[in-house]
């Protein structure tokens, strides 16, 4: 069955690869088709045993939350045998029971289709998203991917701090030839803000953490990886909720300078997209919301509804 498969359905075998989980509304809106197109892609793939769907454990969410769509065994060999995924490559950091929050994933998986889309109606702009879940990232000598890094520290007789981001993706401008470089954080709300110890895992470090790396310009290591010049970066977060979206402005307005941090959250997102005026630049919240990409190239890019039948927005997403 899995020799028989068209162009279309290797794709999506490659994208649940990449992305390693994903929902019906997802891949409809990553495909640029109707859910029922993406039903019968699914479908196809489930009966070939190269995907499986699950249903996940409603937390009080609202609604009936949809199935999640991963690789089988099967699908994962299956794309070994044609070169496209690395042999060495562990079969858990592809499979969907090796991902420590399901959640956490797909909120960042919405954000890159929102990228996706954002090029494919807008095609002045491309994007190249690194995500530090995705398995085709190559890795370093030392085991580490790409994305993952080290912040030299701020005091003489400090250790590095090593960080990970949701993922880093660039934004060109065909027509300048300019581009922006971006981390992203997604925060589901389960992260302390900010708790008083001393090398505390917490938001208020991991702002102060980019924050030296955007003085010590570590993000420079990304220009010839995309043959591009870069003189700063932004550091995005999406919130999961308005709520949560006020409270990090707060911190962030806490522990200037915090200009280059830009924060939303994904009920902004689902309405606008992620290009329009929908963020809040230093984590001012009460000032005039701004793009991302600029007041010139600023527009709204919603995902349409006819590829998620009626609304962009996952039925759990909250």
């Amino acid at each position: 069955m899995a020799n028989k498969l068209n162009k279309n359905d290797r794709e999506l075998l490659v994208s649940l690869a990449e992305y390693r989980l994903l929902t019906v509304s997802q891949i409809a809106a990553l495909c640029a088709v109707g859910k029922p197109a993406a039903r019968n892609r699914v479908g196809k793939l489930t009966k070939a045993a190269l995907a499986t769907e699950r249903t996940p454990a409603v937390a009080g969410g609202r609604g009936r939350p949809e199935r999640w769509v991963s690789l089988t065994e099967r699908g994962i060999d299956s794309l070994r045998a044609d070169g496209t995924l690395g042999r060495s490559v562990p079969r858990d950091e592809v499979a969907a029971d090796g991902i420590r929050c399901s959640e956490h994933l797909l909120a960042i998986n919405w954000f890159r289709i929102h990228l996706v889309h954002l090029e494919r109606t807008f095609p002045r702009l491309s994007t190249t998203f690194l995500s530090s879940e995705s398995p085709f990232l190559e890795r370093g000598p030392d085991g580490r991917r790409f994305v993952a890094d080290r912040v030299p520290p701020a005091e003489s007789g400090g250790k590095p701090v090593p960080f990970i981001p949701d993922g880093v993706f660039t934004l060109r401008d065909h027509k300048s030839g300019k581009a922006l470089l971006f981390f992203l954080e997604v925060d589901r709300g389960s992260e302390t803000l900010a708790s008083g110890r001393r090398g505390a895992k917490d938001i208020r470090t991991k702002v102060i953490n980019y924050q030296q790396y955007f003085r010590v310009t570590g993000y420079k290591r990304y220009q010839d990886l995309w043959d591009c010049v870069l003189n700063g970066f932004r550091l995005l977060f999406l919130a999961h909720t308005p709520a949560r979206l006020a409270a990090l402005c707060r911190l962030v307005q806490e522990v200037p300078p915090s200009d280059f941090v830009w924060l939303t959250d994904q009920d902004r997102m689902f309405a606008k997209g992620v290009s329009a005026d929908i963020w809040a630049r230093g984590g001012k919240l009460d000032a005039p919301p701004e793009s991302i990409i600029g007041k010139t190239l600023s527009h709204a890019a919603p995902l349409s509804g006819g590829q998620c039948e009626g609304s962009a927005e996952p039925e759990s997403h909250s």
